[in-house]
């Protein structure tokens, strides 16, 4: 479809030190090389892991097709234990696997998913839960879950986990035939089995005439999931937005149109939605617009592909793509409240991040967990197609970071080119880096580094805190359970326990916590004040750039 020019930057609320490398480490000036064994790797994505990261790809090393590899790299940038040194093959079946997209299942693994070529005849959807050990997990096929086998296609997933330790995905779907494309998903349990209450094949998010494209998701906080996407019903190319939320059982949320809610009706079209979740079960949408919602950025020239976090206090982060200057894209970054407003500290129509020769391209966001963020992004102010892969760091006022590089860190720059890189917290003030590579000269290979600045005056770069959840004391337990985790940086944590079948039983905390070591006592109680029964329950524990689960008994 074609856009006419000038698109805004709308939003829409439902409910001089340069940064270091962690000293010991074998990270290396332009990266370090996250699997060897093939020479043509494109597309990464990644997702937080225990305090490392875990990186995706689309592989083209067999002869059958592209393949879906992985890899998880340690906080020192080394191959994990047990993880292939050449990438662990998710998937590798005969035709092509593409568009792979992951999430931290929040105890250190992943959850991949991708379309796939394997009928022969149309895309189909498929799964796979990878462990943190570089293992698929017990009860998935090993060569990934059928999520969706309907006729036609099914194209471009989406993922969030749904806060019980199982994945809830979305997708493009063709089952209705060409020009009528739908939006379906499905939730699947950590052990690979499609959640009671959901359709095989999945449950309709939209199936309104006309196409509907670009969905969004994220979780509501309750299990279910919020989508948005960009919805053709009325015809022609003025496209508009509309967004659903599905429950914990597939229903759709009360209040919530059949069809999906509309979000912006207005002519012109608008496109490029993203999404954060507000912590209050609600979301803010933002999205490229020919006419407005409030406007976060409506500068002259085009404001293109935004890009949101949440802000771990009801609000959230946009960087997108801007040409006010008439020329190139440069990067510019606006934070709002949970309200609507653009939050004290931060410049009417965004801060400019960088506005270097040569333009600014795919920017990748992340929140630092203490209001700012991270953002990186490819650049050719080096001029001649040889692009390169930079970051910047704000804080939650809209200043640069101390230690941070103004105009951005060069994260690499190395000979050819870098291209769409993928941003991770490292679960402090730092950020882990994916890219593909060209320096070989050879085919496209990919590629990591570790951001961070330097730690504060009197502490070795060895010293910095480390995000972590100790095992929970004593296990199994009769009476009070002692629970100690550690945070690198005063940031936004939610401890809650769950039962079995992911009902929440206790909320242990859910708000600001300052950086150090913290100690709660779980007193054998729910959220009621009852005490819970003996069994098997499940602690999540969720911050910037750390999800962890800890099974606990009761007896």
């Amino acid at each position: 479809m074609k856009h006419p020019s000038r698109p805004a930057l709308t939003v829409a609320a439902l409910a001089i030190v340069l940064p270091s490398l962690v000293a010991g480490a074998d990270w290396v000036p332009n990266g370090v090389v996250v699997a060897g064994g093939s020479s043509n790797q494109l597309l990464v994505s990644a997702c937080a892991s225990a305090g490392g990261v875990i990186m995706v790809w689309q592989d083209r090393r067999a002869a059958s097709g592209s393949d879906v590899y992985a890899q998880r790299l340690t906080s020192d940038g080394t191959v994990a234990p047990g993880w292939p040194a050449s990438g662990l093959p998710v998937c590798s079946v005969e035709q092509d696997q593409t568009s792979a997209a992951v999430v931290s299942d929040g105890a250190g693994g992943a959850y991949v998913a991708w379309q796939d070529f394997r009928s022969g005849s149309d895309w189909d959807l498929y799964a796979q839960h990878v462990t943190m050990a570089g293992s698929v997990a017990a009860g998935w096929p090993h060569d990934g879950l059928a999520v969706c086998a309907a006729a036609g296609n099914q194209l471009r997933p989406v993922l969030a986990g749904d806060g019980a330790g199982g994945l809830l995905i979305a997708w493009v779907d063709g089952r209705s035939g060409e020009g009528d494309y739908d939006i379906y998903a499905q939730r699947v349990t950590p052990a690979g089995s499609i959640v009671a209450g959901w359709p095989t094949n999945g449950a309709v998010v939209c199936a309104a005439p006309g196409d509907q494209s670009e969905p969004e998701i994220v979780s509501d906080g309750a299990n279910g999931l919020i989508a948005v996407w960009v919805d053709g019903r009325l015809g022609g190319t003025n496209v508009d937005l509309y967004a659903l939320r599905l429950t914990a059982s597939g229903a759709r949320g009360s209040g919530w149109q059949d069809g999906g809610t509309p979000i912006c009706q207005a002519a012109g079209g608008q496109f490029s939605p993203t999404i954060a979740a507000d912590g209050s079960g609600g979301a803010i949408i933002a999205w490229s617009d020919f006419r407005s919602g409030v406007d976060v950025c409506g500068a002259g020239g085009d404001q293109r592909n935004p890009v949101a976090v949440a802000d771990g206090s009801g609000g959230a982060i946009l960087a997108w793509l801007d040409a006010r200057d008439g020329s190139v894209n440069h990067l510019f970054v606006s934070r709002l409240t949970g309200d609507g407003a653009i939050s004290p500290g931060w410049t009417t129509g965004g801060n400019a991040i960088c506005t270097a020769a040569g333009g600014q391209f795919a920017p990748a966001l992340v929140g630092d967990g203490a209001g700012g963020s991270v953002i990186a992004w490819y650049d050719n102010r080096a001029g001649g197609g040889n692009t390169d892969v930079y970051a910047e760091s704000l804080t939650g006022a809209g200043q640069l970071t101390p230690g941070w590089t103004d105009g951005g860190l060069a994260v690499c720059a190395a000979n050819q080119g870098q291209w769409f890189p993928a941003v991770v917290s490292d679960g402090g003030s730092g950020a882990f880096v994916g890219w593909h590579d060209a320096r070989s000269g050879a085919g496209n290979v990919i590629y990591a580094q570790h951001v961070a600045p330097p730690p504060p005056a009197g502490i070795a770069d060895g010293a910095r805190p480390v995000a972590s959840l100790d095992p929970p004391r004593p296990n199994p337990v009769t009476n009070t359970m002692q629970l100690s985790f550690s945070l690198p940086q005063r940031t936004w944590v939610t401890l809650r326990l769950y039962d079995p079948s992911g009902r929440v039983v206790r909320t242990l905390a859910h708000g600001t916590v300052d950086a150090g070591r913290h100690a709660l006592v779980w007193d054998g109680r729910n959220d009621r004040g009852g005490r819970v029964p003996a069994g098997v329950y499940f602690l999540q524990a969720r911050w910037s750039g750390f999800e962890a689960r800890r099974k606990i008994v009761k007896v």
